[in-house]
């Protein structure tokens, strides 16, 4: 984990976006690798996206792969919010950056709600797409979704319970009389929660000791889902999206079989793929299984 530390010291360098003008867009991009244009949106909604700085330099190996935080967040962060929709703002934002860079078509690769965020863009501007990854994704109408708290309950309740509300004894498991901005209740919903996405909870807990406070913000959670709830992406949207749609995921994971069952009912004639032994993070979890895959599929193999 010391290099993923290191190297996520030097994604928060950046790179700035600039226009055709001349003139620095707001937007730090952080973009590597030459070749077709890939895209990865991180999941969320309301997380940096620096933990998916693995699959960008995987994936810039062979193509030119783009990285960056939504508006609110990370890099990102210091932005200001629209008062009106501020999901709207994000696909806008996405493809103010496809303009930016010079890019006329790209792959996008988005992971769980990253996965939504890459289908309502591909809506919004299909004719700048190419395919769509979709890794470990949350499902248009978010079936797989349904029953996530009970099974988030039930992976805790196997693994050490006790330790889990020992940083913060203090405070009952609904955080009651704790706001949301408080420091230690977001790293408390980031280190009780992202381990059960793991098989191997160890390893999750490691995995989630590397974010902080800044890498989770409740509000833009909260205020994304209300707006992707009141507008989603529906059949028909997906009925006139024409572009070959790709679905990973891995067989113990929580949003799983619900998310997969989703997904074909949207997208018959899609390819999918289902990897053993891990549950949301595959390139963390299978990295053997998960990369050779990831490379066959960009360059066009099943």
């Amino acid at each position: 984990m010391q290099s993923l530390s290191l190297l996520r010291s030097l994604l928060l360098i950046g790179l700035l976006v600039w226009t055709n003008t001349g003139q620095a867009s707001p937007f730090v991009v952080h973009d590597a690798g030459h070749g077709k244009a890939v895209l990865i949106l991180s999941g969320g909604p309301g997380f940096t996206a620096w933990n998916l700085l693995p699959l960008q330099q995987q994936i810039a190996k062979q193509h030119r792969a783009l990285l960056f935080d939504m508006r609110g967040m990370g890099d990102q962060a210091n932005l200001p919010l629209t008062q009106g929709r501020l999901l709207d703002q994000w696909v806008a934002d996405i493809e103010a950056v496809r303009r930016d860079k010079g890019i006329k078509q790209w792959t996008l690769v988005g992971h769980s709600w990253g996965g939504i965020m890459a289908l309502l863009y591909a809506k919004a501007y299909p004719d700048h797409v190419r395919q769509i990854l979709l890794l470990n994704p949350v499902d248009p109408e978010k079936r797989g979704l349904v029953d996530i708290l009970d099974r988030i309950n039930e992976r805790q309740a196997q693994f050490k319970p006790d330790a889990w509300d020992a940083e913060f004894d203090e405070k009952d498991t609904n955080m009651k009389g704790f706001a949301a901005t408080d420091e230690s209740v977001r790293l408390y919903q980031i280190r009780h929660v992202l381990p059960t996405y793991f098989v191997n909870m160890a390893q999750g807990e490691t995995y989630a000791a590397q974010f902080t406070a800044q890498d989770f913000s409740p509000e833009i959670n909260s205020r994304i889902w209300q707006e992707y709830d009141a507008r989603p992406f529906n059949r028909s949207d997906a009925r006139r999206l024409k572009k070959p749609v790709v679905f990973a995921d891995c067989d113990q994971d929580l949003l799983m079989p619900e998310n997969l069952q989703g997904l074909k009912d949207y997208f018959p004639h899609m390819k999918q793929k289902i990897f053993k032994n891990c549950a949301h993070f595959p390139w963390v979890e299978q990295p053997k299984a998960f990369y050779p895959w990831l490379n066959k599929t960009l360059a066009g193999g099943n």
